[in-house]
């Protein structure tokens, strides 16, 4: 199968159409087409001269084999024929230019069944929505009834190939029903399709009656043109001049078509007044984009006049924007259908003056009145119910169900869509009109607008209350981003009194879905909740279901051992403590084949409820999660819960890790979520068992990322205390980095930073302060004063001060690093008490123990709020305080 271009404008012109032929039987791309006397073809020497700005393609198949078996083959040469268009039409300007088919013979078959595909398989709405028209040349739409087809179907294969296989004439007497049914259910799914049929008027030689009678050859729908060809049934496309008769009409009804096309379309309305139009509230004054989404449920729902009910079904996350697009969709729609939105049925049954005493009689009232309805179902995002039996058995209403609840889409007759974040432009406009800043700076402040809609992943709601923090004056445009990384909580849980949303904020609205689960008594969605916990400490992308396998299988193998006592937990030495804090859902149960099926079980609820995706290749099963639920996920644990599940995390990881220390291919995944974790533990155990991870991976034959790795594992090394071999490895790197990066790129800085944690870690001081005051000096032209990673920068090159006995410089400079995060960070942020030690120790350092008491006070008095009796941190400080104490000579 291919799709050819037979003529095309030449580079440089523009094209606004394209032209598709499809061959029948014993057909060909181009000789189908040219006239056997003047070898011409037509559609490659002339119509791009009559038809300029339009490009000719021709698709080449297989007929026979496409109608020699099922009607399986059919279709998948009509698949073969979408997806050819998708790659010939992947250029933004070239996805929704209009299209034009023209069919000769079976040909026409294959073309209408792609489109009918098209209708219902997201992947070619672009083809849906774009097809313009089509042309049949003796196409056989239909006989005087279903078995009179198989015989007009039978007539066309001894016409063109004169002894048909038996097996060619068996299949299409066979598959003779299925095919009639396609061409009747085409005319009620795309009527909106302008239709021209050539129908011949003279017989082949080879008999005396027409092959395909007119009556056959005519669709019969009310924007179909007939046109009668005096040519028999294999010559009737194919012209021998350019002033053909037939060919001009050919032509001139395609400019018709693209001209029609291109004019407004608006669907057509059904009936001329609403009496009822009920619906809670007016659409979002901001709203912004999604008109992609509109068209194509009014595609669904206006071009669909079939027997059956139209259902269109809308699934997404929540605060994306479902329940807007409804609304937008009613109010466009006010004079077109009474709209019912969000009304329980009996109230909605009374208000529009009948009598109805339970849901079975409003329901009963709604599907059988006579006038045309819509329904939108909104928000229907309880997995525990089957919402089929919420829709009125009527083929006079459409229903618009919007759901969180990926598996409704089996509710859909005319096809679904999934909500995903608004595109960027989109996402960017919303952002921009939200804050209210004057338009005429928007073109200025487009990069900042882009940072943030990416921080938030082009979530909706998180868009439009990032606007209205800013418009409130919380932060600037250009300072959301850093505010966000310091105080992300707060800002998704902040919404503006004015027109807020039903939940809100953006965490009440995944916290729906979360109470849902909690209210739920089947085993799988408590489980699922403890899945969400461990998720929360992972990355938010590509979690493996083997992490969870391999756990389960590495618990079998744990020998038990003696209790522990109190002492805190090794993560790098496995015992029965990490056993006792796996999950329920591999802590009890022992078969292999059980553990299987929770975990998915698990996963799958969570996927009901949009809280996360899942995907599966070659390589496995993984899990995904949008960054701001991932947030959410974490930020909605209590403390003690927070622990636990960083327990639980840890001790999946550990025992996910094949002691053998070989290779294994899970560890190119187990690497990034071992990474995530230690970013939220920061615990020496955590480090361990993350070098035990580099370890594992760095025997990867494939050495994918090696230079991450590289500096991960010497992170280890710093933070386990190993700084000479830390130095060894980082020096190396940076070299390099000197070579090949320029001085600015982040990468570069970020490996000198940790080269410089390392050599003040090894008392090289004086290498630390040179290289750190490099960085420093370039984080000062190319990072504003409130970034972290400036800070953080400051923050060492303070420490580098105070170990070459500079303390003056280094009181200065953590002075400056405290008072900024002061401004932006919370009292409890683990960032702003660490500074806030340091600057302690340089004040001790300086002889200002009156100075260093006021601090350390405060800091040991917001850690034994937030971080056990036990913790490293807690105790440096209470060992800090315990020392100002004794120099101030304040004893017990």
């Amino acid at each position: 199968m291919a799709l050819r271009i037979l003529d095309e404008p030449k580079e440089g012109e523009n094209c606004e159409a394209d032209v598709v032929l499809a061959h029948g039987l014993n057909g060909h791309s181009t000789m189908t087409w040219t006239h056997p006397e003047s070898g011409v073809c037509w559609p490659q020497e002339w119509l791009l001269k009559d038809l300029p700005k339009t490009r000719v393609m021709s698709f080449g198949y297989n007929a026979d084999v496409a109608f020699c078996n099922t009607t399986a083959d059919l279709l998948d040469h009509a698949k073969g024929l979408l997806s050819s268009l998708i790659d010939k039409r992947e250029q933004s300007n070239e996805k929704y230019r209009p299209l034009i088919f023209i069919g000769h013979s079976l040909g026409g078959i294959v073309i209408k069944q792609a489109l009918f595909h098209a209708v219902i398989d997201p992947r070619y709405k672009s083809i849906h929505e774009s097809a313009a028209g089509i042309i049949f040349f003796g196409t056989p739409h239909q006989g005087s009834n279903m078995a009179n087809y198989g015989a007009v179907l039978d007539r066309v294969a001894h016409t063109m190939l004169r002894k048909p296989s038996s097996k060619l004439l068996d299949a299409l007497r066979q598959n003779s029903d299925e095919l009639y049914k396609l061409s009747s259910n085409f005319q009620y799914q795309l009527p909106r399709l302008e239709i021209v049929s050539f129908y011949k008027s003279k017989p082949m030689k080879i008999g005396s009656s027409l092959i395909v009678e007119k009556v056959s050859a005519l669709l019969c729908v009310h924007n179909e043109e007939g046109i009668a060809v005096d040519a028999d049934h294999s010559q009737m496309c194919k012209f021998k001049e350019r002033d053909d008769d037939t060919y001009e009409k050919c032509f001139k009804q395609i400019r018709r078509i693209l001209m029609k096309y291109n004019e407004t379309w608006q669907p057509q309305a059904i009936i001329s007044t609403n009496k009822y139009y009920l619906i809670p509230r007016d659409v979002n004054t901001l709203f912004t984009g999604r008109e992609e989404l509109i068209k194509r449920v009014e595609l669904a729902l206006f071009s669909s006049n079939g027997v059956q009910q139209r259902r269109y079904v809308i699934t997404g996350l929540g605060g994306t924007g479902k329940s807007e697009v409804c609304l937008k969709f009613a109010a466009k729609h006010r004079q077109n259908k009474p709209s019912i939105t969000e009304r329980a049925f009996v109230d909605l049954a009374r208000a529009c003056d009948a009598m109805a005493d339970n849901f079975e009689d409003a329901k009963s009232w709604l599907a059988q009145i006579g006038q045309r309805w819509l329904l939108i179902l909104d928000n229907a995002d309880d997995p525990k119910i089957d919402y089929n039996r919420y829709f009125p058995v009527s083929s006079k209403g459409d229903i618009i169900l919007t759901t969180r609840i990926p598996e409704c889409s089996i509710h859909a007759t005319v096809g679904y869509g999934i909500i995903t974040g608004l595109e960027l432009s989109d996402a960017k406009e919303l952002l921009l009109k939200a804050t209210k800043i004057r338009e005429s700076t928007w073109p200025s402040n487009q990069q900042f607008a882009e940072e943030v809609v990416k921080v938030l992943g082009s979530h909706t709601l998180a868009i439009i209350q990032a606007g209205a923090v800013i418009r409130n004056h919380f932060c600037s445009l250009e300072g959301y981003t850093t505010l966000f990384g310091q105080q992300r909580s707060w800002l998704l849980k902040y919404h503006s009194v004015q027109a807020k949303s039903q939940y809100g904020d953006v965490f009440a609205t995944f916290e729906v879905s979360a109470e849902m689960l909690k209210a739920s008594a089947p085993r799988e969605y408590t489980d699922a909740l403890e899945l969400l916990q461990i998720f929360a400490f992972m990355h938010s992308e590509n979690l493996p279901i083997a992490i969870f396998e391999r756990a389960f299988a590495q618990k079998k193998t744990v020998e038990v051992q003696q209790d522990e006592g109190e002492a805190e937990p090794d993560l790098w030495k496995l015992s029965k403590w990490h056993l006792a804090h796996l999950p329920r859902f591999l802590r009890e149960t022992s078969s292999d084949t059980e553990q299987l099926l929770l975990v998915r079980q698990a996963c799958q609820v969570l996927a009901s409820s949009s809280l996360v995706t899942i995907s599966e290749d070659i390589q496995g099963t993984f899990l995904s999660m949008h960054p701001l639920t991932h947030a959410w996920a974490k930020d909605r644990l209590q403390q003690s819960q927070q622990q636990e599940a960083r327990d639980t995390t840890g001790s999946i990881l550990a025992l996910s890790i094949n002691p053998s220390n070989q290779y294994d291919t899970i560890y190119r995944w187990v690497h990034t979520h071992a990474q995530t974790f230690i970013h939220h533990t920061k615990v020496t155990e955590a480090i361990r068992l993350y070098q035990q991870v580099l370890d594992s991976v760095l025997h990867n034959p494939i050495k994918d990322g090696l230079r991450r790795i590289k500096i991960d594992t010497a992170y280890c090394k710093s933070r386990l205390g190993q700084y000479s071999n830390a130095v060894d490895e980082l020096e190396k790197i940076v070299k390099i980095d000197e070579q090949t990066l320029d001085a600015t790129n982040p990468s570069r800085l970020a490996s000198q930073h940790t080269l410089a944690g390392a050599y003040i870690g090894n008392g090289e001081y004086e290498k630390a302060e040179e290289l750190l005051e490099q960085v420093v000096e370039i984080e000062k032209t190319t990072l504003n004063a409130t970034h972290p990673s400036r800070l953080t920068s400051q923050h060492e090159l303070a420490r580098a001060y105070m170990g070459n006995g500079k303390c003056k410089k280094a009181e200065e400079l953590l002075e400056q690093v405290v008072e900024i995060r002061k401004t932006i960070l919370n009292a409890t942020h683990p960032d702003r008490l660490a500074s806030q030690h340091e600057l302690a120790g340089v004040y001790m350092g300086n002889g200002k123990y009156e100075k260093a008491e006021e601090l350390l006070e405060q800091v040991v008095e917001i850690r034994k709020t937030t971080q056990n009796a036990m913790h490293p941190d807690r105790l440096a400080s209470q060992h800090a305080l315990a020392e100002v104490y004794n120099k101030l000579k304040k004893y017990p």
